[in-house]
């Protein structure tokens, strides 16, 4: 289960202020994943995945949320951190760092076949290109 915190339609209508995505319509928890508390957000702007992040420190959260800006940049399938009013990717929600993200279209790939097994080693390939270009932040 990846759901550790519970978001009311409230908090989050009122977290979700802070960002440029509309309104909001209906959110989800998502059940898989192992440490990250994750919704599925649709608002009147579009799709998102808010993470609540359970266990990283907000500068572990900054790096990582840059990093993936670079990376969605460079037009790998990578969702997009939204910045919120004040510029930033991560707020705070339930005294935790949280982010919106865009949400990516498709389904995890259990028991992928040779030809979707290429295709990932590619975009592997193609983000370790990427990556050894990235700026660090520190």
């Amino acid at each position: 289960m990846a759901v550790f915190t519970t978001v009311s339609q409230d908090t989050l209508s009122a977290w979700l202020v802070d960002y440029q995505v509309g309104e909001l319509l209906h959110f989800e928890g998502i059940t898989s994943g192992i440490e990250n508390t994750n919704y599925f957000v649709t608002t009147t702007r579009g799709q998102y995945v808010l993470t609540i992040f359970e266990k990283l420190a907000p500068a572990e959260v900054e790096y990582y949320l840059h990093f993936m800006a670079y990376v969605s940049l460079h037009h790998l399938p990578c969702p997009t951190p939204q910045m919120n009013r004040e510029g930033q990717l991560q707020g705070r929600l339930y005294n935790k760092p949280a982010t919106l993200v865009s949400r990516l279209t498709g389904q995890s790939i259990l028991s992928p076949k040779e030809a979707e097994c290429a295709k990932m080693g590619a975009l592997l390939a193609q983000l370790h290109l990427v990556g050894q270009h990235y700026p660090m932040i520190h």
